[in-house]
């Protein structure tokens, strides 16, 4: 199957298409931008395994290692502080 050439306009843009407003309504600060709705997905999915720190600990935690070294430290400390229920024998 031969190579699909992209819809590309090469040259100057017209006087409408530089005339051309947004819609008031759609924010574009974000500057994300996605060709389709798999790439609109796949970012979805990668914004819910997201998490924002504040600037405090993101100087003692610089790398995904550190981070999740603590939190496994602090699952197994709240495990022990907590204590194991036992079952009593009849």
């Amino acid at each position: 199957m031969p190579n699909r050439k992209k819809n590309v306009i090469r040259g100057k843009p017209s006087a409408q298409e530089m005339a051309y407003e947004p819609p008031a309504e759609v924010d574009f600060s974000t500057g994300l931008v996605f060709h389709g709705m798999k790439e609109w997905r796949r970012y979805i999915s990668w914004k819910r395994g997201y998490v924002k720190l504040d600037p405090d600990l993101r100087k003692l935690l610089p790398d995904d290692r550190k981070v999740n070294q603590i939190l496994r430290n602090a699952l197994a400390l709240r495990k022990v502080i907590a204590g194991e229920k036992k079952r009593r024998s009849a």
